[in-house]
């Protein structure tokens, strides 16, 4: 589509909306409603004007059937069950599954507060996803924000941040690691594929779009190690390989894997291997 907007077929019963919400002060609520889409809805933020959808956080329940969201030209998919959360310094776009239209409930907020709680709990990436039972939670913000009137508006506020806190806490619980993330599997794979790169924890949030510490907890609970601790053993494991199989200096194999430099190269590979790299490759009879 061409245009940025919001394609809005179908029915939406609203709780609360906002048209002044104050996004640069404490905390606020933009919108809260209930939708039941037909086939052509899409709202796409592709093309907003970013000063103002940074300002937000897109905070919605899938009740029944099924959607798409794009980040950055990835597609993924959410079904009945799924919460997902839109960092809006990311631009996106989301529609329903024409064939099995989607209904949610949603929230969108802003303020200082929730930027600080989104670093708290390390989700700044562009899109988190989740298969999580947080129904009811969602249900009585709905309850709460059809209640907000000037006399009892900032009452509510503190409710409503302390039951979305509630959210954020069940999101990023360790005994819960069923996200519809990519599979610990593909994220292996990206950091096989890239291994003789710079690679770090912050590029593969950024390749996959789920937070850093859903990536580990995953990660971890699939392999029994971190992503790290994973890549650090992939670079010696091709440093071995370098050491025998070719006559490279032991600098230029470190500036290839992009360790700091060979001392530092030196130590992790002695640290991995209980030998130096010289000496690896002199019991291989290398030299």
């Amino acid at each position: 589509m061409s245009d940025g907007g919001i394609y809005n077929y179908g029915t939406e019963k609203y709780a609360y909306g906002n048209a002044h919400a104050e996004y640069e002060g404490t905390f606020c609520i933009e919108k809260m409603g209930i939708t039941y889409p037909d086939k052509r809805y899409m709202v796409d933020r592709e093309n907003y004007e970013r000063n103002f959808y940074k300002r937000i956080y897109v905070l919605e329940y899938v009740i029944s059937g099924e959607g798409f969201i794009e980040c950055d030209h990835e597609v993924y998919k959410v079904r009945a069950g799924d919460f997902y959360m839109l960092s809006t310094r990311h631009m996106h776009r989301y529609y329903c599954n024409p064939e099995n239209p989607y209904s949610k409930i949603w929230i969108n907020v802003g303020g200082r507060i929730m930027n600080e709680m989104m670093q708290l709990y390390n989700l700044q990436s562009g899109v988190v996803i989740k298969q999580m039972n947080c129904r009811k939670t969602f249900d009585t913000i709905f309850e709460e924000c059809s209640r907000i009137k000037e006399d009892n508006k900032a009452e509510i506020y503190r409710n409503v941040f302390k039951l979305i806190v509630r959210i954020l806490d069940q999101l990023t619980s360790d005994s819960e690691c069923d996200m519809l993330a990519p599979s610990s599997y593909k994220i292996r794979d990206f950091i096989d594929a890239n291994i003789q790169g710079d690679i770090c924890l912050d590029d593969i949030a950024n390749k996959f779009f789920f937070s850093k510490s859903y990536i580990i907890s995953c990660f971890k609970s699939e392999f029994g190690i971190s992503p790290k601790q994973y890549i650090i053993q992939k670079k010696i494991d091709t440093a071995k390989n370098m050491l025998l199989e070719t006559d490279m200096s032991i600098k230029a194999i470190a500036e290839m894997l992009h360790f700091a430099d060979s001392h530092h190269f030196s130590n992790t590979f002695k640290k991995q291997t209980g030998s130096a790299p010289v000496e690896y490759r002199m019991k291989a009879g290398q030299i």
